[in-house]
């Protein structure tokens, strides 16, 4: 079973990540970035907020965890 959610410091960082990408979209002007650039933003925010994060998810998925 793929394990979506993740912990604390991940949450943190996926906001700060998105919230400088929509920091660097609103800096240059809403009609001047291209669309694709709302992509990883609203996922960042998203997975920030929620705690499910699919893209790592999917890379556990395919590359296992590390075991000590």
């Amino acid at each position: 079973m793929i394990n979506l959610k993740v912990g604390s410091p991940i949450r943190v960082f996926l906001l700060v990540a998105g919230s400088m990408i929509w920091l660097g979209i609103w800096l240059t002007r809403f009609n001047v970035v291209h669309w694709f650039m709302y992509v990883p933003a609203t996922f960042f925010v998203l997975a920030a907020i929620t705690g499910l994060c699919p893209g790592i998810g999917i890379m556990n998925a395919l590359f296992g965890k590390r075991e000590s």
